[in-house]
């Protein structure tokens, strides 16, 4: 069967912009053909590509509805006799063996892993209360650190230093015997703990310095933090709590799974599933009756108050109905999820690679996902990727 990279996009002249760009990178990398699905009549600029299917699409639906809408309907709109592999228009290949990915096909469909479980996700994949709590717990954490940050204070031209030593964190956590190791030479060294030959604190000042630039990093002042804020954080664990006792870093609900089993009488029976993400995926002629399905219960749930208009809670839906929660996964070397926000994943510049704290593994993907901070000149992320086009 010959394989062919397919990718969707709909509507505004920012979504067209970024699949050039991702465009460009695939082009250079793969032997195999690329398609575009669109609705020509709703883009904003032209598709500069040659090998684009257009498919009209309900007028009642907006563009973002449009692009679901042809996403889930890939298999009825494409040519028959290949295998496929669908991107995100945001998925950047930047790996020099892409075509790889064709051989880890799995029938009857392959996703890549989400990087979260359900009820993390939940939230903001259904209409429920949950995500405004969190918000506004979030904004009374970030109002209290803004008018207790010193770091305002730490010269620019510090702050590649500043991630260096963040990133020396990151690695540390997990690592406890080094953590503890580290805890006992703090207790014994005052007022001046050295964390190693470039940084040291100071423990009356709580800064972090280097010997080459100075200032790096103030602490953080949790406890001030957490007076001003209202909420409540514990020394020893360094968790995070709202006023009712609940994790403020770790949100998670069960309206999703709970909608899910009212709509489609689906029981999704574990809550810490790790879920499906759509940015990535294989298929074939096999794969219809799965399509079938998430494409019909994605339309369903246009219309549907209680489900945003995503593809990802049907598609949790669909697996379970099919009894697919266990089948396999891609590796996450062929949809990289660069959350620019989480404070798990690690960037190693030097290898190429990504690492998650309290895991030593590190993965050199061949295709990155970008799903937010697109474009941000100021992550060494995208800086990266932008050098290897």
């Amino acid at each position: 069967m010959k394989n062919c990279f397919v990718f969707v996009v709909c509507g505004g002249k920012e979504h067209i912009e970024t699949l050039h760009f991702s465009l460009g990178y695939l082009q250079r990398r793969t032997n195999n053909p690329i398609i575009v699905l669109t609705d020509i009549d709703r883009n904003e600029i032209p598709i500069q590509h040659t090998q684009v299917v257009t498919i009209q699409t309900p007028e009642k639906y907006d563009h973002h509805q449009a692009s679901i809408f042809l996403k889930t309907g890939l298999h009825k709109f494409l040519p028959k006799g290949f295998r496929y592999c669908y991107l995100d228009t945001d998925v950047v290949a930047i790996g020099e063996h892409v075509d790889g990915i064709f051989l880890a096909y799995k029938a009857p469909v392959t996703f890549a892993p989400d990087h979260c479980v359900v009820n993390e996700f939940s939230a903001y994949a259904v209409n429920c209360s949950c995500l405004k709590k969190w918000e506004s717990n979030w904004e009374k954490y970030q109002q209290a650190f803004d008018q207790l940050n010193q770091n305002k204070l730490i010269p620019k031209e510090n702050f590649s230093k500043q991630k260096e030593l963040r990133s020396i964190f990151q690695e540390m956590k997990g690592r406890y015997w080094l953590l503890f190791k580290q805890f006992i030479r703090f207790l014994i060294s005052y007022p001046i703990f050295h964390l190693d030959k470039g940084f040291y604190f100071n423990r009356k000042t709580r800064l972090w310095s280097h010997v080459d630039v100075g200032p790096v990093l103030y602490e953080t002042p949790n406890k001030a933090i957490a007076k001003r804020s209202g909420l409540t954080f514990n020394s020893w664990t360094k968790k995070w709590k709202d006023q009712h006792g609940e994790p403020l870093w770790n949100p998670t609900c069960k309206h999703l799974t709970s909608f899910i089993e009212d709509k489609f009488q689906v029981k999704v029976r574990s809550n810490r599933w790790q879920h499906w993400n759509g940015g990535v995926f294989l298929f074939d002629e096999e794969s219809h009756v799965f399509l079938d399905r998430w494409h019909e219960w994605t339309i369903a749930c246009f219309e549907d108050h209680r489900f945003k208009t995503r593809d990802q809670g049907t598609l949790i839906a669909t697996v379970w109905s099919f009894g697919l929660q266990d089948h396999p996964m891609l590796s996450k070397k062929w949809n990289l999820l660069a959350d620019y926000y989480s404070e798990k994943l690690i960037f190693h510049p030097r290898e190429a690679a990504f690492s998650w704290s309290g895991n030593s593994e590190k993965i050199r993907p061949e295709m990155v996902h970008v799903y937010h901070n697109w474009q941000d000149k100021d992550w060494d992320v995208w800086n990266w990727l932008v050098a290897q086009k």
